[in-house]
């Protein structure tokens, strides 16, 4: 049974992620000089773009300090430069994800991947030059190619946009998992595959024929919801892959496995999970030397550090100290302090190596006012959400709230929003500035 102190930083680890929109990591922001591209945070030459929200668009309200965004409701963007000088460039009514590409950027409206209502729409970098796109939500955008690629819900699969021209190509009967920027591919699962059934496959950015690379069973729990792959990750040749299910009150994971196939579409194997006793759903694979190593959260091994790290050349598994977390992803994690205090701190793999940078120290928090990271008690709470990396700057919000009983369900404690503190941190001198409250 978890602590309180652990559902929070469970769900603050939640609110961290990013809508993962490439395969691993993302090569094209180095050559088009543009950092976080995909992000609320995107830099590109001196300035960085971000939206500017103000308590007219989040609910009130919220279980465990989840605040639902006010469909429809107007932000401002914004950029801001080293020095810290700020600009509103135009009203804006999207959310989530801003993507920049040859003067542009394209945006959409819904706060999710299952908002029916989303729009896509693009607008030069001062809000002028306005198009619409039509219905959907944007997955990636790939630069080298000018192509974006986005769900199409009229049409029930995944649309790759021409950027200059407008036109898109529909991959029918299918549902986005990753794009791999270096080869311009991306890979999807059949939503035709058989009941029970995931399948999963290819295409080239500038081809319709679908290729299938792998067909294996959902149903790994003997009956009941089907499972479905939650991360993936492409690393020599191989795209790698967690699927099981998030279900309960607590809308926790369920264990699952992590399997893997080469990108030809030959050779599929299940890695963890396969001896009855369920893994997590976060995983890396990192590379030394000349070897491939996932690191997983083991759920079978007693005691210890719960994290196993098996080697994909000779099959051999062993304790880890180092967390599964996706690459160029922030995530939580606690650290003990003096006297065995432990504070939570944000972390994140800039690549496959294994090396962690520290992004937020708990003296960082400190400096802010929240010691820890997080303060959780019956009638008060601090979130520390939206934390990303663009360029030399970490950019991170903190929100407080107050415990409304009357809204409570069950053991979800419900939260009434106080104020919101949004905080960008630069790494090269540690120097840490409030962008903007409310």
């Amino acid at each position: 049974m978890r602590t309180k102190r652990e559902l929070l930083i469970f769900l603050l680890a939640a609110l961290l992620l990013v809508s993962g929109s490439a395969c691993g990591t993302d090569s094209q922001d180095a050559a088009a000089a543009i950092g976080n591209n995909g992000g609320q945070y995107v830099k590109q030459g001196s300035y960085t773009y971000y939206r500017e929200y103000t308590s007219a668009n989040f609910e009130e309200v919220g279980l465990m300090g989840g605040y639902a965004l006010i469909p429809d409701t107007s932000k401002k963007m914004m950029r801001i430069d080293d020095i810290g000088n700020k600009e509103a460039l135009f009203d804006d009514v999207g959310s989530g994800a801003i993507f920049i590409y040859n003067g542009h950027m394209y945006l959409h409206t819904g706060e999710s991947l299952y908002d029916s209502s989303s729009s896509v729409y693009s607008v030069d970098l001062m809000g002028n030059d306005k198009k619409e796109h039509g219905e959907g939500f944007i997955h990636a955008l790939d630069t080298k190619k000018g192509v974006l690629i986005c769900k199409n819900p009229g049409s029930y699969g995944v649309a790759i946009m021409d950027c200059k021209t407008g036109e898109k190509e529909i991959i029918s009967n299918s549902s986005f998992l990753c794009y791999d920027y270096d080869k311009s591919v991306l890979y999807f699962t059949f939503d035709d595959a058989p009941e029970g059934t995931i399948k999963i496959g290819s295409v080239r950015y500038d081809e319709t024929a679908k290729k299938q690379l792998a067909a294996f069973d959902a149903n790994i729990y003997g009956g009941g919801p089907m499972a479905y792959i939650q991360q993936t990750q492409l690393a020599t040749g191989y795209l790698y892959f967690s699927y099981g299910i998030y279900a309960g009150s607590g809308n926790y994971y369920q264990g699952g496995k992590i399997a893997r196939v080469k990108t030809n579409g030959c050779g599929f194997e299940e890695l963890a999970g396969t001896d009855g006793s369920f893994v997590g759903d976060e995983f890396i694979v990192l590379r030394k030397g000349n070897s491939d190593y996932l690191i997983y959260d083991d759920w079978s091994r007693p005691g210890g550090s719960s994290y196993s790290s098996l080697s994909l050349r000779n099959g051999k598994t062993e304790p880890t100290d180092l967390s599964p977390h996706s690459i160029n992803l922030p995530f939580f994690e606690e650290v003990t302090l003096e006297k065995e205090v432990k504070n939570a701190e944000v972390s994140i793999y800039p690549d496959n190596t294994g090396n962690k940078k520290a992004l937020i120290t708990s003296r960082d928090f400190e400096k802010v006012g929240v010691p820890g990271g997080i303060y959780y008690e019956a009638e008060t709470l601090h979130n520390v959400r939206d934390t990303e990396l663009a360029g030399n700057w970490v950019y991170f919000t903190i929100e407080s709230g107050e415990h409304t009983p009357e809204e409570d369900i069950g053991w979800r404690y419900a939260y009434a929003r106080t104020r919101t503190e949004v905080y960008r941190k630069q790494l090269s001198t540690g120097r840490i500035e409030l962008l903007y409250s409310y």
